[in-house]
């Protein structure tokens, strides 16, 4: 049964949003301002002109490539990493579990200037070049134990017998995994997906310690002209950022819900065919 929420409900989630939105509505509002002072809370018209500067600026075109490649590569080297080690972990039950599951989090709770000190002295110690190698070794670090989190999650729902059956019927590792297993994790996999890279392409800390000299991510590159020189077009680049970066998890949302109604489908048919007759027919497709 549904409630309605009261008065006081409403004023107390509204004041809730408006605390959270507020400081983003001011910086898109303040990217149209004429006032060349950035600093500036004078409103002294409206302006399309730092929109405009942003296409010919040739810096923050090489960043955002730079941002755009380490996320992919991040994502991509967390995924390769993270999956094989939350099936691990799923069907494996060995002394010290316990301690490798904190140790899995580890990275996410240590504060982000430790990590990226450590990254730091590391590569230097080990000879790693600092620039797009140094990035995304660092960000897969710690896309990694979000990989993990979720398929994991997944897989804690997941019925393993079917995947000793299927090799029972001839199936080999990679065809099980491929046809068995990946379809059931196609959802964690999108989720973990995005959520790296939005977290690789939002990274500001490690990306400072790790970037190098010949090498920036936009991040970075907004920190140092709000600290070292302000500009106009920084607050224009933010609200292209906001709203790019809004526009692809409403994306990934919708895409994580269909995905999820295929999964349910599959679970529907998967029940009517065990009550049919077993999973003889499905192994048998997969084998």
């Amino acid at each position: 049964m549904k409630t309605r929420l009261g008065t006081g409900a409403r004023i107390y989630t509204a004041l809730l949003f408006l605390f959270l939105y507020l400081p983003i509505i001011v910086i898109v509002a303040y990217s149209f301002n004429a006032n060349p002072v950035s600093s500036s809370a004078d409103f002294t018209g409206f302006t399309l002109d730092w929109y405009r500067q942003l296409g010919g600026d040739h810096e923050i075109s090489k960043s955002l490539a730079t941002s755009l490649t380490v996320g992919i590569q991040a994502v991509a080297v967390s995924l390769v990493v993270g999956i094989p080690a939350a099936l691990a972990l799923s069907r494996s039950h060995f002394p010290g579990r316990r301690v490798f599951d904190q140790l899995n989090l580890l990275p996410l709770l240590l504060p982000e200037v430790v990590l990226g000190i450590a990254f730091m002295s590391f590569y230097a110690l080990v000879g790693i070049p600092f620039g797009n190698v140094s990035l995304v070794v660092s960000h897969a670090t710690f896309c990694i134990p979000y990989v993990v989190i979720l398929v994991s999650t997944r897989l804690a729902g997941f019925d393993h017998s079917l995947v000793e059956a299927s090799q029972d019927l001839g199936a080999g590792p990679l065809r099980t995994f491929f046809s068995i297993v990946l379809p059931e994790l196609v959802p964690a996999v999108v989720s973990a997906a995005a959520l790296g890279f939005v977290l690789s392409f939002d990274d500001v800390v490690i990306s400072f310690f790790t970037a190098g000299a010949t090498s920036s991510t936009l991040p970075v590159l907004i920190y140092s002209q709000v600290k070292l020189h302000p500009q106009p077009t920084t607050k224009a680049l933010c609200s292209l950022l906001i709203v790019s970066l809004s526009v692809a998890v409403v994306a990934f949302y919708l895409i994580r819900l269909r995905l999820e109604r295929r999964a349910r489908q599959r679970e529907r048919e998967h029940a009517t065919t065990q009550a049919d007759g077993g999973d003889a027919p499905q192994l048998q497709a997969a084998a």
